[in-house]
């Protein structure tokens, strides 16, 4: 069943097809999530917890560090977290047992990295092919083959990466939105190609892979006032999304702020707006929403109290949008609308990056889970 799940400063807020309601960790505060293989996702819960999300919607505490987190992976069972004010990782296993990876910190050309706006962190992680990547800003992608235990530099550090985004059913494939464009990777981490031509500014701050295609984003600069969603398909040149989405988003599209899972793709703006090829909700306070449905052009079914603000203002329900949304990934974007389960997530507004997840799986994820 397709459930939306709204990460806010007070819990996790889901609404289902059947029309029920419910908070999950009500009290508590959610600032990122993350898909895992099979329908599950991780959380980062109170700025140092880590927290799983099974299939069921039955939330468990990973594990708990002593420094604040934005990023999160598994691989086999074991959680690795990004820090959020320092460049470290941290391996929780299945006791819960948190462990600083000191082979990190000993990642050769670390005297390198450095703290380009925000402070210096770990900020988006991947596991690709057994490897786990690291996106540090500002501070390249170390890459590990062994677990953890050691790492590799594999990107320039002045490449400035912002986000990565693997694909279960592509094997090796990873990508990096990074300052100086896409960079893709087909070994797993190891080797990256740039692209960049022909795009209007070559910052880029999110990015998320579907089957057939990656979408990132494309701002007018690192403070940027609007951004563009982008598109890059094997063989062909990259080129500005347009149909079904604004040619410019409100400020930034920043890390995390595009989410792909089961053929599908959500992406937010700093205008506290969101758009999905399943749902889209505008609202006065704190997002807003438009429901969109990709199933040959009918209106979404969902529960009524998706139709009214998180303030509880009635909004209306706009329809006659799916056609467009549905060539945003040429017509596989909506592959799986409601076959499997689904989660849309993001967070309230406030200091901390916003960050969505599209969280469910289609057959090849299945699979490869």
């Amino acid at each position: 069943m397709t459930a939306v799940l709204i990460a806010t400063a007070n819990g996790c807020r889901v609404f289902h097809e059947d029309q029920e309601t419910d908070t999950e960790l009500e009290g508590r505060a959610v600032s990122f999530l993350t898909k895992e293989q099979g329908g599950s996702c991780l959380a980062v819960v109170d700025e140092q917890q880590i927290w799983r999300r099974d299939v069921s919607g039955t939330w468990c505490q990973m594990g708990a560090a002593e420094i604040p987190l934005e990023s999160l992976t598994s691989l086999d069972g074991v959680v690795f977290a990004g820090a959020m004010n320092e460049a470290a990782v941290l391996r929780v296993d299945g006791r819960g047992t948190v462990e600083r990876l000191s082979g990190f910190d000993a990642t050769p050309g670390r005297l390198e990295w450095f703290a380009g706006g925000p402070p210096l962190g770990v900020r988006s992680m991947a596991v690709v092919e057994g490897a786990i990547l690291a996106g540090v800003h500002v501070g390249g992608i170390p890459r590990s083959v062994d677990g953890g235990v050691s790492w590799e530099l594999t990107i320039p550090v002045l490449f400035d990466v912002h986000d990565l985004s693997v694909y279960p059913s592509l094997p090796g494939f990873a990508a990096a939105a990074c300052a100086v464009g896409l960079c893709l990777s087909h070994d797993g981490g190891a080797t990256w190609e740039r692209f960049s031509e022909g795009l209007d500014g070559t910052s880029s701050l999110a990015v998320a892979v579907l089957e057939d295609e990656v979408l990132f984003s494309v701002q007018d600069g690192p403070f940027a006032s609007r951004s563009q969603v982008w598109r890059w398909r094997s063989g062909e040149q990259i080129v500005p999304v347009r149909d079904g989405l604004p040619e410019w988003f409100e400020g930034r599209v920043d890390t995390g702020h595009i989410a792909t899972g089961g053929g599908r793709a959500a992406i937010v703006d700093d205008g506290v707006s969101i758009t999905s090829s399943e749902v889209t909700i505008p609202s006065s306070s704190p997002f807003a929403a438009r429901l969109r449905t990709g199933r040959s052009g009918q209106r979404a079914k969902w529960p009524k109290a998706l139709s009214r603000g998180m303030s509880g203002k009635r909004i209306g329900v706009r329809s006659g949008l799916s056609a467009r949304l549905r060539r945003v990934s040429g017509g596989n974007l909506l592959s799986a609308a409601l076959s499997s389960s689904a989660v849309t997530a993001y967070q309230e507004p406030s200091e901390k990056r916003t960050s969505i997840a599209l969280v469910g799986f289609s057959e090849s994820e299945r699979d490869s889970g």
